[in-house]
């Protein structure tokens, strides 16, 4: 997203957006197919990505006007009102920060976003002309993103609680915080779970506010206090564990030819032993197996910015009919929404859940989920006999669909925890399976490996394969299958499933 502000701040240039192939290309969103002709966008004109037609200062909701041309210092992009898509805030130095909301959600692809300023943002709350900045966090922990305001009543910072439904009211003034600053940055710096805050002062000193617990509420912290002392031209703050000694430090852009500065933090007690937090996911309901893959949608939240959250290694973790499959990593999307894509080929009964661990080792995760996913037709079926282990004759299961394209997973089931064990998948069926090995088992598969996956079982009992099916792969092919572990009854050395044979769809 490319933001101006117009020259001398006129706030008459439009934010344009370009989206990313994937590869690192980007072209530009204009559904409109307007093209200005200049850098201006005159009133009248299609609002490029916003449905509606430009209108300076519009409090227009209904999709009829827009204001994309602001006098924008900073832009933010978050999911302001919950629904898994990414909304847009486009700051505003003189008048009203605007917020836009994305309708992939309800469009089920990228539309033209809505011009909601005039019912989500508190228009009557917001006064003066020094809107330098604002952020997104959840400083209330209620699993939404509440919004900061810099310089949004008068010079002072106001903070501005999130209703759950993308609408932002209830002021709180930051107390003594009537200065004209230049950046903010939310973050846990003192270690008890709740968002802080950095004020980076242009025309004072820079500021920390120390935050409430599940509460939208800060007192400012003397320079005693906080360590933070000098009269500087601060312009940017951004926090991390720069000297990696487990809690946060902040980092100082400067002006004026002044050098920047690193702010340590050293105080005892202030290390970060705070989980990240998963309260909302999107659920997936029943379905009928498809090539597609499946969309998964968290949001993700944690004691340090919203920045910093995307870093976290993010994860789904998930299982069919009890048997654990690979983690499927997860990218966080705009700050705090973070996606990942489900096998649509899965067969079964699945479970999953989101997990995210920080940089400091802290894990949280979401509540459990779950779905089934049915095939659209068999394609699996049994021959021949296993041979029985400490727990009775195991068991062999395709637990995907195999669609050209695809990967199809197959699981043993049956042995103890911990028991070595094997999958084979071949090309040929043992001739008149059961094959009888005394003192080894029962074979029912033979012809050329196709897979062949070995290591313990897991705390379940499970052993899980991957075979990828190559794309152009045509229905009817078969696979055959067997499970193997090293717990043989009866003189045999191994237990082994009957056989299965996989059939491509």
């Amino acid at each position: 997203m490319h933001s101006s502000r117009g020259g001398f701040f006129a706030g008459n240039v439009p934010t344009r957006i370009f989206l990313n192939d994937g590869l690192g290309y980007y072209s530009e969103f204009n559904p409109s197919g307007y093209s200005p002709g200049t850098i201006v966008l005159p009133n009248g004109a299609p609002g490029l990505w916003c449905a509606g037609t430009q209108m300076n200062n519009t409090l227009d909701t209904s999709g009829t006007f827009c204001d994309i041309a602001t006098a924008a210092v900073g832009v933010e992009a978050v999911d302001s009102d919950g629904d898994f898509d990414v909304d847009v805030q486009l700051g505003e130095r003189v008048l009203i920060p605007r917020l836009f909301r994305n309708r992939f959600a309800q469009l089920g692809f990228l539309g033209r976003y809505i011009d909601q300023t005039g019912a989500d943002m508190p228009v009557a709350l917001i006064t003066g002309s020094a809107h330098y900045e604002q952020e997104f966090a959840d400083m209330d922990g209620d699993g939404d993103v509440d919004l900061l305001g810099l310089g949004y009543s008068g010079f002072a910072e106001v903070a501005y609680a999130n209703d759950g439904a993308g609408h932002f009211g209830g002021a709180v003034q930051l107390p003594n915080s009537n200065n004209d600053d230049q950046d903010v940055e939310i973050c846990d710096f003192d270690g008890d779970g709740a968002l802080d805050v950095y004020i980076a002062g242009f025309a004072s000193s820079d500021g920390v506010y120390r935050g409430t617990p599940a509460a939208i509420a800060f007192t400012k912290l003397t320079s005693g206090q906080s360590g933070i002392a000098g009269s500087f031209r601060s312009m940017m703050a951004r926090a991390g564990d720069i000297d990696a000694d487990g809690d946060y430090d902040v980092l100082i852009a400067q002006d004026s030819g002044i050098n920047e500065i690193l702010w340590l933090n050293t105080q005892p007690g202030t290390n970060d032993d705070q989980a990240p937090y998963l309260l909302k996911v999107l659920a997936i309901g029943d379905r009928v197996a498809t090539a597609a893959p499946v969309l998964a949608l968290g949001h993700v939240y944690d004691n340090s910015s919203l920045r910093l959250v995307e870093s976290n290694h993010t994860r789904v973790e998930l299982s069919v009919d009890g048997c654990a499959l690979p983690d499927l990593q997860a990218s966080v999307q705009a700050t705090q929404v973070s996606r990942a894509e489900f096998p649509g080929n899965l067969s079964g009964g699945v479970s999953w859940r989101y997990v995210s661990t920080d940089e400091h080792g802290n894990t949280g995760a979401s509540a459990p989920q779950s779905f089934t996913s049915t095939a659209p037709s068999a394609f699996a079926f049994g021959y021949g006999a296993g041979s029985p282990g400490s727990l009775g004759v195991p068991s062999v299961h395709a637990l995907s669909v195999p669609f050209a394209g695809t990967t199809l997973f197959v699981a043993g089931k049956g042995a103890p925890a911990s028991t070595l064990s094997w999958i084979a998948l071949t090309t040929d069926p043992a001739p008149a399976a059961p094959l009888a090995l005394p003192g080894l088992c029962n074979v029912n598969v033979l012809g050329s490996v196709l897979v062949l996956a070995s290591g313990p079982t897991d705390a379940a009992g499970c052993a899980v394969a991957a075979l990828p099916v190559p794309a152009g792969v045509p229905a009817g092919i078969s696979a055959y299958a067997q499970f193997f572990a090293l717990d043989g009854q009866g003189g045999n050395l191994l237990s082994s499933s009957a056989g299965l044979r996989i059939e491509t769809q």
